[in-house]
């Protein structure tokens, strides 16, 4: 299961990627990923159909089950939108754009929960210090769920930049003190680490490709085929840092859980 889970995030990472081609390629210098992005969601629909009949008939967990009909059911609204590419409004492409980050992410969480390291018990990791990593990490997530809703708005043209820009600035600084945090409270931990620093990258990474493409765009030299490819990255980027957010909060909340269920207990006994 956790072998077609990656298979299944691999696919949906590629629709993601001929996706954001098919968006930002309004001078078609890259017309053939039309065709490839209808080719990949077709075998992503068939992996999301094996992975719900695999899960049922498997015996495999409720929530697995239950993220399977999720992943299915995106999937589904995701064709019936992008059926629509020669009539559809702004605001549907906008909405085709969104699911697919969240689309991504979740197949991302489904690898991560189907892992054995995930299966065996924890390692506690103890947080003794303020603000909360549980909290802090759900804080970043949250803004950077909000930061690709607001890059897909902008990308569409339905909002301007300014809050955008904004919260690029907050999340990176949120992220890199989270990272450090991580560092100086749990140097030991196997997978918070790792984790938190991977996630601190990849946001990273984004805010830098973004302020590229500003810098891009007022300049009258530039290939209209570059701009296309820097566009379509950092919409790529951006779904990788949702999902490594994600990740990293599902890792930080379950270890220190953990300890806070140890300590209680061993206060009763």
């Amino acid at each position: 299961m956790h072998r077609f889970a990656i298979l299944l995030a691999a696919c949906t990472l590629l629709l993601l990627v001929t996706g954001a081609f098919v968006t930002s390629n309004e001078e078609r210098p890259f017309y053939s990923f039309g065709q490839a992005h209808f080719t990949v969601a077709g075998a992503e629909g068939i992996l999301a159909v094996g992975l719900v009949i695999w899960s049922w008939l498997g015996k495999t967990k409720a929530w697995l089950r239950r993220l399977g009909w999720i992943v299915l059911a995106t999937g589904a609204v995701e064709m019936a939108l992008g059926m629509q590419a020669d009539s559809q409004s702004r605001a549907i492409s906008a909405s085709h754009a969104f699911l697919a980050q969240l689309l991504f992410s979740t197949t991302i969480v489904i690898v991560l929960l189907t892992t054995s390291g995930w299966n065996r018990d924890p390692q506690p990791a103890e947080d003794r210090g303020s603000p909360s990593l549980s909290l802090l990490a759900t804080v970043i997530l949250g803004l950077t769920f909000i930061q690709v809703a607001l890059g897909v708005a902008v990308r569409h043209g339905l909002m301007g930049l300014a809050w955008h820009v904004l919260g690029a600035f907050v999340v990176v600084l949120l992220i890199l003190i989270l990272a450090v945090l991580v560092s100086r409270r749990v140097p030991g931990d196997p997978a918070l680490r790792p984790a938190a620093n991977t996630a601190a990258t990849i946001i990273s990474v984004q805010a830098f490709l973004g302020f590229t493409i500003l810098s891009m765009q007022g300049s009258r030299l530039i290939d209209p085929a570059a701009m296309i490819l820097a566009t379509g990255v950092h919409t790529v980027v951006g779904a990788l840092a949702l999902a490594a957010g994600t990740v990293m909060t599902l890792l930080i909340r379950r270890n220190l859980r953990a300890t806070k269920a140890a300590e209680k207990h061993a206060g009763v006994c």
